[in-house]
């Protein structure tokens, strides 16, 4: 076995835990900019114990497959938001998605959740 180098990479801690756990690898990760949009900027690829997390650069990975971002209709983004009061969850839906309330997930069971209508993500440079 050789090694595998990844530049650039970026390390990100949690707020108020891990950013990521196990099984988390190949997660989109996206940002929040001033507008309130979501841009998608990077990809979960490994992590350490306690707090640090390895994050790809996104663009690079859809130039090098020729690919673009776009979410359909039907899509759900699904995301743990920590808050002053703890935890909630975030349920971003795309534009035309529609979602039962009684279809929840039981894991989301005692922990609030907030759904929200967003604009597709796009990929930031």
């Amino acid at each position: 076995m050789g090694t595998v180098h990844f530049e650039p990479a970026y390390l990100v801690r949690g707020n108020s835990g891990p950013f990521s756990l196990g099984g988390d690898s190949g997660s989109l990760v996206t940002t929040l900019d001033q507008n309130g949009e979501r841009h998608a900027i990077g990809l979960v690829f490994a992590g350490t114990v306690p707090d640090v997390s390895y994050i790809l650069p996104l663009r690079p990975i859809l130039e090098r497959f020729g690919v673009s971002l776009r979410a359909p209709a039907g899509t759900v983004t699904i995301a743990r938001h920590p808050t002053p009061r703890g935890d909630e969850i975030v349920v971003f839906l795309a534009p035309g998605t529609r979602l039962p309330l009684e279809r929840m997930p039981s894991v989301f069971r005692g922990v609030p959740v907030r759904y929200e209508t967003r604009r597709s993500a796009k990929a930031l440079g």
